[in-house]
């Protein structure tokens, strides 16, 4: 996973995902990319580390534009991490999926793909 973060001691999510071509698990920072989001190539960057295509690919946010949006505009669903309740932007069109924190992704993956091991 890439991240803006440039803490090392960030949360467990917050700047790791594993590569579906390997099990360990990895965390870059958005400066190895030269990119920050909403920029597309470190989306792109990401995803060249996984191995993974936008189809296979979840991003995990709490900013509608710079996250859900961007991700969107390159083909990669996205997930929004709503913590205060707050309306989403009128001139967007809805997220895909809405959580209140990182402790309800398991369960909401698990509800959006049967079958899939989180």
């Amino acid at each position: 996973m890439a991240s803006n973060s440039t803490a090392s001691g960030a949360g467990p999510l917050s700047r790791v995902a594993s590569s579906p071509a390997s099990t360990e698990r990895e965390g870059r920072p958005a400066a190895e990319a030269g990119a920050a989001r909403p920029d597309p190539a470190l989306f792109h960057l990401a995803m060249d580390w996984a191995g993974a295509t936008p189809d296979e690919t979840l991003h995990v946010g709490d900013d509608p534009h710079r996250d859900v949006e961007a991700a969107r505009a390159i083909g990669i669903t996205a997930v929004w991490v709503n913590r205060n309740a707050n309306a989403w932007p009128a001139e967007l069109a809805p997220p895909a999926h809405q959580i209140s924190d990182l402790g309800a992704l398991p369960a909401r993956l698990a509800a959006a793909a049967p079958g899939l091991v989180v």
